[in-house]
């Protein structure tokens, strides 16, 4: 992970959340060595971690939005193997920091599955809570 020095340095740690069954989680983490970040599961049953957070469905657009499946054919066309989605795809995502004490210092409910916030903009989410903590 690029950023993974200065995450750590503002004192953030990461975990992904997802809906997939263990198996699927598995050969996700086999596809991904990079991401060596816990990885907490709701199996897909009930995602109430997800509608915890407020993340619903997609629409059938957001879905397949155009510059979703432009990044794909490109991802295809470098020689990259297709990712056969076993879940649903219309679940949306997003990213979110909170802090120990269970608060959601930042949010972004995901628009389709390329709009992702950069680093910077949760970094800074950080820094302004820190800023914020230290008054």
């Amino acid at each position: 992970m690029q950023h993974k020095a200065e995450l750590a340095a503002a004192g953030v740690s990461i975990h992904i959340v997802a809906f997939w069954p263990e198996k699927n989680a598995t050969e996700w983490r086999e596809r991904h060595p990079e991401f060596v970040v816990p990885l907490l599961l709701d199996d897909g049953t009930t995602l109430e971690l997800y509608q915890a957070f407020g993340l619903g469905k997609l629409s059938q657009w957001n879905t397949w939005h155009p510059a979703t499946l432009f990044h794909y054919a490109l991802h295809i066309a470098a020689g990259k193997k297709a990712y056969k989605a076993r879940e649903d795809v219309e679940q949306s995502g997003g990213n979110f920091i909170v802090t120990k004490e269970g608060e959601t210092i930042f949010h972004k409910r995901c628009a389709n599955a390329l709009d992702r916030p950069t680093v910077s903009e949760m970094l800074r989410a950080v820094h302004d809570f820190d800023k914020q903590a230290c008054r």
